[in-house]
């Protein structure tokens, strides 16, 4: 397997690491591995730090670290940009509160579908955050819950009757039989308490990945073997914790195929295999990762689970060999560059399409960009209706395309330049490539 190099982590991305370690194991003294020496406070900024913390979505959990570690009295280096500390601790107190608050209406919310007997599985979200020292000190920006398609309707009638809005286009006036018809593998809900609720009727969309062949043969019982966890005196149904950890691993890579994700995922896939370990047939998971291409990926998240983050768990011989065979570095770095969904900047969603369609396809990388660059009359006949008829007129919808990307971009800074999102494009194809995602 060829080598792949990586940037050495920012003081700030170092301090950021070992501050969320001492929240999730109170090892003060513990050194976590990652590439570049030792820092000290002095040589860090607040308000890195406080960014990192709010685009991973962690930001509670790095307070406590910090405070942990005795860098948040009034004498700490860190605390000499007064403006940064004071946001700092007002975003825990608000970020907290908030999930404390979503927590509470969710409950709500599925009382009232067990009440009217309603049986949603819950994904992710509340029951990773069970796991946690301080559970509402890992937020959720949502909450997803999986029914069979003949309960979606059902489902979503009780949320409308509670004052949701429905996303993503939906149109709440068309009568049940025409509903039953077109129901769809994932929407999403606000609801007047703050609370976003995703619904799913599937695991994985077939856009990402994972198609609804490999779902069905990965996750064959997902309704028949469900288990039941208590969270503040309600009952929820969720994921066998086989299911739930495969899920949890190939939901963290499809995001990664996308344009990114972030360290929360990779504490929530470890403290499940902490928490759930015993009750998880390690090897039937390395087959399942293996047949998606997701081995050496997850073998990656659980070396930045284990070493990284300090996160306790046993793993079978087979995935002992494969953790020494495959360095996590580089994707430590793609994961602190790009946020919880690799968003912090246009170039990197904009690469999203290379990623993705390589992926999808196992494509190599040089294939998979001049694919993405030069699509066929099928992929962009939605854009451009005039290929159905007429796909001899291939080459103008390309420079239509790139004509038309040009103009998006153009006045946006480096940030948005195409050249920018090839440059992204390609080093992230070289991550697929190196993980085992798509061909060499």
């Amino acid at each position: 397997m060829r080598e792949i190099t990586s940037r050495p982590l920012s003081a700030e991305q170092q301090l950021f690491l070992r501050a969320l370690r001492v929240h999730l194991n109170k090892d003060v003294s513990g050194t976590p591995a990652f590439p570049g020496a030792p820092v000290s406070p002095d040589e860090v900024s607040l308000s890195v730090i406080v960014s990192l913390g709010a685009e991973h979505k962690v930001l509670p959990m790095v307070y406590e670290g910090l405070h942990d570690m005795g860098l948040l009295s009034p004498s700490s280096p860190l605390l000499g940009d007064t403006e940064a500390a004071e946001a700092f601790r007002r975003l825990t107190y608000h970020t907290v509160i908030g999930q404390t608050a979503r927590t509470c209406a969710f409950l709500s919310l599925y009382n009232k579908l067990a009440d009217s007997g309603l049986r949603p599985l819950v994904m992710k979200g509340i029951i990773c955050r069970g796991m946690y020292p301080k559970p509402d000190h890992r937020p959720s920006a949502d909450e997803d819950l999986l029914v069979p398609p003949s309960d979606f309707v059902r489902c979503e009638e009780l949320f409308l009757e509670r004052g949701a809005r429905p996303l993503h286009g939906a149109d709440t006036n068309v009568t049940k039989s025409d509903a039953i018809r077109e129901i769809p593998q994932e929407r999403g809900y606000t609801f007047p308490d703050g609370l976003y609720i995703e619904l799913h009727t599937a695991l994985f969309s077939g856009d990402d990945g994972i198609n609804r062949a490999d779902e069905l043969r990965l996750f064959p019982t997902l309704f028949d073997t469900p288990v039941t966890v208590s969270v503040e005196n309600t009952a929820l149904l969720t994921l066998a914790p086989h299911d739930h950890l495969l899920y949890l691993l190939l939901h963290a890579q499809k995001h990664f195929v996308h344009a990114g994700f972030g360290i929360r995922q990779v504490s929530d896939i470890g403290l499940f295999l902490s928490v759930h370990g015993a009750e998880v047939d390690t090897d039937a998971l390395y087959s399942a990762c293996e047949s998606v291409r997701a081995l050496r990926f997850a073998a990656a998240v659980f070396s930045i689970a284990r070493n990284t983050l300090g996160i306790p768990f046993a793993l079978s011989q087979k995935w002992e060999d494969i953790l020494s065979d495959v360095d996590p570095s580089p994707l430590l770095g793609d994961i602190l560059g790009g946020g919880i969904y690799g968003g912090t900047d246009g170039s990197r969603l904009h690469s999203t399409n290379l990623t993705l369609d390589a992926a999808k396809h196992g494509k190599k990388r040089g294939t998979a960009i001049f694919s993405s660059l030069f699509p066929d009359a099928k992929s962009l006949s939605g854009r451009y209706p005039y290929l159905k008829d007429r796909p001899y007129l291939l080459p103008a919808a390309w420079v239509q395309r790139i004509g038309a990307y040009a103009m998006e971009t153009r006045g946006k800074g480096k940030d948005n330049a195409a050249a920018e999102s090839l440059r992204i494009a390609r080093e992230r194809l070289r991550l697929l490539e190196y993980y085992g995602m798509i061909g060499k």
